[in-house]
């Protein structure tokens, strides 16, 4: 009688197995990668972060043309299309440093434009400018129209992520009493 149980449970540790290794499997692919996906976003915020970090005590000068608006407002946002407060921000986010200024002699930590994460570059960056009494009063860095690649397909990331700091540089208005 024990023989004929015997036979009679041949095979169920494959069938079990053969059930339970592709929802095994799917758990495991989910986990890694959703967390490359987090490790990425985590990059990106911290990016982000060290931009509009540096923006914020940059000196902003509006006779360079970082300032596109010749119209002043007492209370306004104004994002900003061009200028060299506008590139090294952009450049600092994308590649961690700006390549167009800083120079690579540093052989430990040298200035690349690799960037942060991949499909990432100054063209994805936003910069907007809190303006209170015609003066800058915040800086907002984001990341816009960013491509991600996930295994389901692409996907676009904008807006997301944004930081905001109070901004804390030296300001230089383009007009004489303006500020």
């Amino acid at each position: 009688m024990v023989k004929t149980i015997r036979r009679r449970e041949r095979g169920g540790a494959i069938v079990e197995f053969s059930v339970t290794a592709p929802v095994m499997v799917l758990l495991f692919l989910g986990t890694v990668f959703f967390g490359l996906d987090f490790h990425m976003y985590n990059r990106l915020e911290e990016s982000v972060r060290a931009g509009a970090r540096y923006a914020s005590m940059l000196r902003y000068d509006a006779y360079t043309g970082a300032d596109p608006s010749p119209t002043r407002c007492t209370s306004c946002t104004m994002p900003l299309t061009s200028g060299a407060f506008f590139t090294k921000i952009r450049n600092i986010v994308a590649y961690g440093c700006d390549p167009s200024t800083e120079s690579s002699t540093d052989p430990s930590n040298p200035c690349t434009t690799t960037p942060i994460v991949e499909g990432i570059g100054p063209s994805n960056v936003t910069v907007t400018l809190g303006i209170v009494n015609w003066a800058p009063a915040s800086v907002t860095v984001s990341i816009v129209n960013l491509p991600v690649s996930t295994p389901f397909g692409k996907l676009s990331v904008s807006g997301k992520p944004a930081t905001t700091f109070q901004y804390a540089g030296v300001y230089w208005p383009a007009c004489v009493g303006c500020k």
